[in-house]
């Protein structure tokens, strides 16, 4: 059987066709190649300004070094001979310029781009910048002498910062029909966003050295203050020791009469109260440079809360207010240094009766918990509390007293600073300080909630 004739052309039409649709394919996957090579030189642009951003925050970070880059790395994405900048100083009391040859140029290349430059500065910072001295320097390929050719593409962009114009950078070839692509937006807009990174992290490190700036200042005022009010408390008593010494000077005879042996414990007093105060700082200063030393014994820490308890029991029934304990249980072993927890309970307690007003009330609980929902809070708190090495003994020691503002809390915890109340007494000075370093030496947390005119409630944990 034989095939039907088949017209010649059909053929040819069919084979014409297919080429056209060769022809299609070829272009199309032309234009994405050149596409993705277009991409490529771009990110490679991106990598060297903000790789060379990266590298220098710290150092040397600042105009010139993005230009230089953005010069010496143009090549990764536009064909270049030559590319520069010109650049006002800091100052503006010359112009900074620099070049860098991708390719060998002569000197009448160099001139003619400088040139161009200098008129396009010219008109777009209105300031006449060819009588302005400069400072000019080469890098890359050097000039060749020999050479006579010019810039035959030549493109400039102007360089702002908050909108003001600081200089130009610009790129030349000696070939021809060279820059008017999108790769140019994308060589301004890269060098544009590094100029503003640049001056969005000086603006922050400015602002930084502010702030630093004025936390010195109030360091140093935190200083003298402390400084001032430690002198004062220590003139009191030296003050109390020497009056009396003249007194015994004076009269040899007077220890042996009543009124001396009245002064002799004056300045007993005196002389305890300055011990204390000395001692608190060596243990403030020991805790900040981490040489606080703690001794743990295994111990029912129910008894040590007893102990103090009634050691403070006069001082409160002086004050008519009622101390009080309450403990889930009576024994509570823990591993803690008596001492020095001893040395805990003293300040909180001695602080609670001292700002609780007559017939106000003074409470102190102890009780082993296992979640921060078993703390029996008597005001909402006011900050995060996460409680750590649990199970834990939690002890408390409350107060009907004046309360603190909240955002004074944290205050009390600082050896600097010194609450003053209503009725003019100061606060616990360096106390809570030293508390705090203590309980968090036995890995222990200590926190603070209050409210004004209704208590105050200090805990403090110890793991078990």
């Amino acid at each position: 059987m034989n095939l039907p004739d088949v017209p010649v052309i059909y053929f040819i039409l069919l084979a014409f066709l297919a080429i056209l649709a060769l022809i299609y394919i070829i272009k199309k996957v032309e234009k994405e190649l050149i596409f993705k090579k277009r991409e490529i030189r771009q990110h490679e642009f991106d990598g060297a300004i903000y790789g060379d951003l990266t590298s220098r925050i710290g150092s040397n970070l600042n105009l010139e070094s993005i230009c230089e880059t953005a010069i010496a790395s143009a090549n990764k994405l536009i064909p270049v001979s030559v590319s520069a900048y010109q650049l006002f100083s800091s100052d503006k009391t010359k112009i900074i310029i620099r070049s860098h040859l991708h390719e060998k140029v002569g000197k009448e290349f160099l001139a003619e781009t400088h040139s161009h430059m200098a008129d396009f500065l010219v008109e777009a910072s209105k300031v006449d910048v060819k009588k302005m001295q400069t400072d000019e320097n080469i890098s890359g390929e050097v000039v060749d002498e020999k050479l006579h050719n010019l810039p035959n593409s030549l493109w400039i962009a102007p360089l702002t910062q908050r909108s003001e114009v600081i200089g130009v950078i610009a790129v030349a070839s000696v070939r021809k029909g060279l820059y008017n692509g999108p790769e140019m937006n994308t060589f301004t807009e890269t060098i544009s966003k590094a100029i503003l990174s640049l001056t969005n992290f000086s603006d922050l490190v400015t602002s930084e050295k502010r702030h630093l700036t004025l936390a010195q200042d109030n360091l140093e005022k935190l200083h003298e203050d402390f400084s001032a009010r430690l002198v004062h408390e220590l003139r009191a008593p030296l003050t109390v020791i020497r009056g009396a010494t003249d007194m015994f000077l004076g009269n040899p005879n007077l220890a042996q009469q009543s009124e001396g042996k009245e002064i002799l414990l004056t300045m007993r007093h005196s002389s305890e109260d300055m011990l204390t105060m000395v001692n608190d700082l060596l243990d403030v200063y020991k805790i900040e440079a981490g040489k606080f030393q703690i001794f743990k014994t295994n111990n029912n820490l129910i008894d040590i809360i007893r102990d103090r308890v009634i050691f403070f029991g006069q001082m409160a029934k002086s004050k008519s207010v009622s101390l009080d304990i309450k403990v889930t249980d009576e024994n509570i072993p823990v591993s803690f240094d008596v001492e020095r927890i001893s040395q805990v309970l003293n300040n909180l307690i001695s602080n609670a009766i001292k700002f609780t007003q007559s017939s106000g009330k003074v409470e102190v609980r102890a009780t082993v918990i296992s979640s921060i929902y078993d703390i029996p809070w008597r005001f909402p708190p006011a900050q995060d509390v996460s409680l750590k090495n649990l199970p834990a003994c939690l002890i408390s020691i409350s107060d009907t007293g004046f309360g603190i503002p909240q955002d004074k809390i944290p205050d009390l915890f600082s050896k600097f600073k010194q609450l003053h109340r209503v009725d003019g007494q100061g606060a616990s000075g360096l106390g809570l300080a030293i508390s705090k370093g203590i309980i968090e030496s036995h890995g222990g947390q200590i926190f603070i909630e209050s409210k004004e005119n209704e208590g105050t409630t200090v805990y403090f944990t110890l793991p078990v």
